[in-house]
Formats: structure tokens, sequence, C-alpha cells
């Protein structure tokens, strides 16, 4: 494991889609951050597609669960920053 600081910007959060576990902001923000395979990121669990359909999974940071609620909700968030444990299987950008 690795520990890697993701900030969500407001342009994710713009480009965010409310409902969708592949395109909230939380997810872009990873995927511009690791460039995993896959990203798919609950409230709970966050899942790493690694390679041919090996998925690795650590549990959501409290505040980014917390925002994916809110934004899930239509309330209104702003930009921050979360420290996520990545396991080494995730391709590094």
């Amino acid at each position: 494991m690795r520990t890697v600081e993701i900030s969500v910007t407001a342009d994710h959060i713009d480009r965010g889609t409310q409902c969708c576990t592949t395109r909230c902001p939380v997810a872009l923000a990873i995927r511009d951050t690791l460039h995993p395979l896959s990203v798919d990121v609950q409230d709970d669990l966050i899942h790493f597609g690694v390679s041919d359909g090996k998925y690795v999974f650590v549990h959501t940071p409290e505040e980014a669960g917390y925002f994916v609620d809110e934004f899930d909700d239509g309330l209104p968030v702003q930009p921050f920053t979360f420290i996520l444990e990545v396991p080494d299987e995730v391709t590094a950008a």
C-alpha cells in the first residue's frame, strides 16, 4: 500500500455525474491522479480494476464517502482533498 493525496477540484464536480459510481467527482479525481484501468467509487468502498478481470478494493475515506452521499443527494459540495491508501497493484501515474 502507498499513500496518495487525491484532490477533487471544481472541474471534477462540474463534470461529475450524480449516482454514477464511475463518473462521480471522486472517481474522476482518482482517475486523473492514478490512471487505473478502472475505478468504481461507492460511499463505503472503492474498487480498482487492475488486470484481466481482477479487482482490488479499499475502504472509502470517511470525508470522501460523505462527499459522495451529498453529491448524489444534489446538495452543494465544495472541492476538497483526501488521503487514500492505494493497493500496490493499482497503476501509478
